[in-house]
């Protein structure tokens, strides 16, 4: 691989501090998103009550309903970041090295947050409540095997934490990862639109058929991650003022989703959810190239708040569904109308939320966090 191929990969320790703030970001939407569906469960049954706000309240908070955006930010930036510190050769040993640090970087944390949930699950019992939390019970043999087993994303999504789907289909993407890279790494720059047309070719024709508990839509997300690989090989491309835009386009499509999403309303967004998650991807993209356009000079120099935040994104991610729900049954017992509910959660819930997530993280994440940043190029072999 030459020096200026091997150069398209990289990205500076001031780049870094930007992608952690955007996952930063993106992970307090999620809880955000998640305080507003505790009290108006909102999606259709089985995945909700179809219990929503109105008037005044529906125009002001409606926009939190697609914190599942979120995810899709979460997904290209981990195909983004993998291909930016890939450090890898692609042989089968250095495969399964590979996926064991993958594992270790998200199992500890994972399983003792798997843990945490079945313990509020016991203490709190599995009776319906009618709020967001319905969804994670009552926990079954299959759903424990799954979740233990990260296969939770195929069996039992929602069941012990309904949050937690997205880590197994995560994982499941890093084990294609090797494969995704060689391919970005040889392909042309269109390779990006024989994936998508594979992948969303293979949405339309399973939509019709598919039954209302297979979300299809979320067979984007291999596209998506292969976005996020395809970003950073190709973030170098045009000229410096070009790149330097993108973050702001990147940040109008996104806010541009959320409007066009809001005016949709619930029910046609989520039967057009492919689809919009594509335009999110691409929001994400431009931003991620935005904010790695000046090698060294980020341009969120304010963000750094955001940055200690998505130092411990993934303990936030994973603890703070049964958090919320512990809040909420406190609350729910003194406050009756959701208005005041959904108040009083938003103001003592992200500092509960972040305060326990952060310990969680010094004790079950920080232990196995492998510091060794920024990036190296990949293997000179993986263009061979």
């Amino acid at each position: 691989m030459s020096a200026r191929a091997a150069a398209a990969w990289q990205i500076s320790h001031g780049d870094w501090a930007a992608l952690t703030a955007i996952r930063g970001l993106a992970a307090c939407y999620v809880m955000l998103s998640h305080i507003w569906f505790q009290v108006w469960p909102a999606v259709a049954p089985p995945f909700g009550y179809g219990a929503a706000p109105d008037g005044v309240w529906l125009r002001a908070t409606g926009w939190l309903y697609y914190g599942h955006y979120a995810v899709v930010v979460f997904i290209v930036l981990s195909g983004f970041s993998l291909a930016a510190s890939c450090r890898m050769a692609l042989p089968r040993a250095e495969f399964r090295a590979f996926v064991w640090r993958r594992f270790m970087r998200i199992g500890p944390p994972y399983y003792a947050a798997l843990a945490f949930s079945c313990a509020v699950i016991w203490l709190t019992g599995d009776g319906k409540t009618g709020s967001q939390w319905d969804i994670s019970v009552p926990v079954t043999a299959a759903g424990l095997v799954s979740h233990v087993a990260l296969l939770q994303d195929f069996v039992e999504s929602t069941q012990i934490n309904y949050a937690m789907w997205s880590v197994a289909a995560e994982f499941h993407l890093y084990l294609c990862f090797p494969f995704l890279l060689r391919v970005c790494a040889n392909a042309p720059w269109w390779s990006l639109v024989v994936v998508y047309g594979i992948v969303y070719g293979a949405i339309a024709w399973l939509a019709p058929i598919a039954g209302a508990d297979f979300p299809v839509a979320y067979l984007g997300l291999c596209a998506h991650f292969y976005a996020g690989i395809w970003a950073c090989r190709q973030r170098m491309r045009g000229s410096p003022m070009r790149r330097s835009r993108a973050m702001t386009s990147g940040v109008a499509l996104l806010c541009v989703l959320i409007a066009v999403s809001v005016a949709l309303g619930f029910d046609a967004s989520e039967r057009w959810l492919a689809w919009l998650d594509g335009l999110c991807a691409a929001g994400a993209v431009l931003l991620l190239w935005g904010v790695t356009a000046r090698t060294g000079r980020v341009p969120v120099p304010r963000l750094r708040v955001w940055q200690g935040v998505g130092e411990f994104s993934y303990s936030l991610y994973l603890t703070h569904a049964p958090v919320i729900f512990i809040l909420w049954s406190f609350v729910s017992a003194f406050v009756s109308s959701p208005p005041w509910i959904w108040v009083t959660l938003s103001v003592i819930g992200p500092p509960v939320c972040l305060g326990l997530a952060r310990l969680f993280h010094r004790c079950f994440e920080a232990p196995f966090v492998n510091r060794q940043r920024p990036a190296r190029a990949c293997a000179a072999h993986l263009n061979q």
